[in-house]
């Protein structure tokens, strides 16, 4: 029989942080990124020894600040290409399939980033940080018909990728309803 230590894999690590009454505060997310503050080992460290292959905070959405009702959205948090022609035909692409199934473009943003707190090795690789906000259709009457629906264009996105020579410029840190 196996020790505990012997059966030990390395693995990365999840936190949880909530809040007992149930109810969204700011506090519980300044708690969160103390947390990962205190994480030593945050992803693979790279040879500056200051990069790593990440790590974060995954949150609800917070619809009132947003001005939507839980149900209304989907928020889609993307990691692009930080060339313009690429970029752009990235978000063409994007565009275009989600409209295809229906899913509206109310808002787009750049997320701010503050580079100088990376290292030499991820500020070269450093992608375009982008968060979109998508119309829940009319047809999609549950909440399950509608994670479906995500799904579904995220799938076929990924095959127009292939098909417009963009395969692998751009990912999907999130896609969802809720969070």
């Amino acid at each position: 029989m196996l020790e505990a230590s012997q059966s030990e894999h390395s693995a990365c690590g999840v936190g949880f942080i909530a809040s007992r009454t149930g109810k969204a505060c700011h506090g519980i997310l300044q708690d969160a990124l103390h947390a990962l503050r205190c994480v030593e080992h945050r992803g693979g460290c790279a040879a500056d020894q200051v990069s790593s292959d990440g790590a974060g905070v995954m949150t609800d959405i917070p619809f009132e600040l947003l001005g939507y009702r839980p149900g209304e959205i989907a928020v889609a948090s993307l990691f692009m290409p930080q060339d313009p022609d690429r970029l752009r035909q990235a978000l063409d692409t994007f565009a275009t399939t989600f409209g295809f199934f229906d899913l509206e473009i109310l808002a787009a943003r750049e997320v701010p980033v503050d580079a100088s707190v990376l290292g030499k090795e991820a500020r070269k690789t450093l992608p375009s940080l982008r968060q979109v906000i998508l119309r829940r259709p009319a047809h999609c009457r549950t909440d399950a018909s509608f994670d479906k629906l995500l799904y579904n264009a995220k799938q076929v996105l990924r095959t127009k990728q292939t098909e417009q020579g963009i395969k692998g410029e751009f990912f999907f840190a999130s896609l969802s309803a809720r969070t």
